[in-house]
């Protein structure tokens, strides 16, 4: 089989992990979307502004989300000036900080932001995702599963989780102790995101589930692929 090219990725400014350039299903879905509606959406965790700066190349309207106001201010530097009428930026934590404006956005890129949430937070930020969308709207999630490779010391006690019937069966509380290379990155507390977790949250939060898998994908965990688990999903349109 072939191998999985190297990820693309430039480190954040604040240790919360770095911000991705390579593609997956739910961006491409996500700027897809953009391209076709040219309306209204929202990058949560949006870093430097990758994704953003993508969507906004597509004509569409971008509110752009992040914990850092460097990485914020650096998006502003970067948007080209044809672009900058079509993009807001709000600084401050998701779901904790941030208010989203109710049955707004098309679409919602959610990537790489629920691995720094508690369970509580991540039921949250799905309800709130849910009431900002406008009936029909999509939400498009990205976010480091437990079958990523440099992960495989941390599978142990994903898998006991898994057995003893954790909702969510990704919580680290201890990542330093493990992985004491990752303090630098990462915080010591991360939730790993499977499939069967992120579809039960998003049916929970009343979403249709039109997809939830991994990426890329192989039959054999020691491929080193199943890096990240995403999703896409719907918000039912209203009955007619």
């Amino acid at each position: 089989m072939k191998k999985a090219s190297r990820e693309r990725n430039i480190p954040t400014l604040n240790s919360f992990g770095n911000m991705f350039f390579n593609s997956n299903p739910a961006l491409a879905a996500f700027l897809k979307h953009v391209a076709r509606t040219n309306g209204y959406f929202a990058d949560i965790g949006a870093a430097y502004g990758h994704a953003s700066l993508e969507a906004l190349k597509k004509k569409g309207k971008v509110l752009a989300i992040d914990l850092d106001q460097r990485h914020l201010e650096k998006l502003e530097k970067d948007c080209p000036l044809p672009h900058k009428a079509r993009l807001e930026r709000q600084c401050g934590h998701f779901p904790n900080e941030i208010t989203l404006p109710l049955e707004t956005f098309d679409g919602i890129l959610l990537s790489r932001v629920l691995i720094f949430l508690t369970h509580k937070e991540i039921s949250s930020a799905l309800s709130k995702i849910y009431a900002s969308l406008k009936s029909g709207g999509y939400v498009y999630i990205v976010s480091p599963s437990p079958f990523k490779k440099k992960w495989v010391p941390l599978r142990p006690l994903y898998e006991e989780q898994k057995l003893k019937g954790s909702p969510w069966p990704g919580t680290i509380e201890n990542l330093w102790d493990i992985l004491p290379e990752e303090r630098s990155r990462l915080p010591n507390n991360i939730q790993m995101i499977d499939s069967d977790s992120l579809q039960k949250g998003l049916i929970n939060a009343g979403f249709v589930v039109e997809k939830c898998t991994y990426y890329p994908k192989s039959s054999r965990l020691s491929d080193g692929l199943l890096e990240v688990c995403y999703a896409i999903a719907s918000k039912p349109p209203l009955n007619r």
